[in-house]
């Protein structure tokens, strides 16, 4: 829980590792998160049934609609968590949440824009070193992985030949024309040899 709650600024690593958590503690809990709750009610009025007297399967809901709820709730910073006190099923907090953290269709077609614009812009900064570029490559790669950006291996690997200072030049050619199909693993491998 603790990932989830110190994470929010890397809430797509850490919405993944909290499915897992949950399916890993009791794989009813994320069942729950995943569809909407409802206590039962008293037939003709708007009561909740009393515990006593669900039938088993409802009361396995019920049990595991309060811990997913507690769970998730707790995993929530409490400066925020302010922020969503009308949601109270785990399925609405967990709606809710990804909604402020991920926002709207709009805001993520303009993420994906730019993150498109920071690939197509992609740059050696100065003195960086190769590791360096590389590292900061992989992370871009990773942003266009999560907005769901489809580059072919060609072109991430012209991406970041096209950005190698000059003194990269005969190893790139050389690997362009003697290994086609390279991927961008290999290719990474084969400049670190170097």
């Amino acid at each position: 829980m603790t990932e989830m709650y110190v994470a929010m600024a890397n809430y797509d690593n850490c919405k993944g590792r909290f499915e897992t958590h949950h399916n890993g503690t009791d794989t009813n809990l994320w069942e729950r998160i995943l569809s909407p709750y409802e206590r039962p009610r008293v037939v003709g009025t708007d009561l909740y049934q009393l515990l006593e007297r669900l039938d088993v399967d409802e009361h396995k809901k019920y049990d595991s609609e309060k811990k997913a709820y507690w769970m998730l709730s707790q995993a929530i910073p409490n400066q925020i968590l302010h922020q969503f006190d009308e949601h109270k099923t785990s399925y609405g907090l967990w709606n809710a949440l990804n909604a402020r953290v991920e926002g709207n269709t709009n805001l993520k077609k303009m993420k994906a824009s730019d993150i498109r614009k920071e690939f197509e812009n992609f740059n050696f900064i100065g003195n960086e070193s190769l590791e360096a570029l590389i590292t900061r490559f992989r992370h871009l790669l990773t942003e266009v992985r999560k907005c769901g950006i489809d580059y072919s291996e060609d072109e991430k690997i012209n991406c970041l030949a096209d950005v190698l200072p000059n003194k990269w030049n005969s190893l790139v050619l050389i690997l362009r024309e003697n290994l086609p199909g390279l991927t961008l693993v290999e290719f990474v491998q084969k400049l670190e040899e170097q």
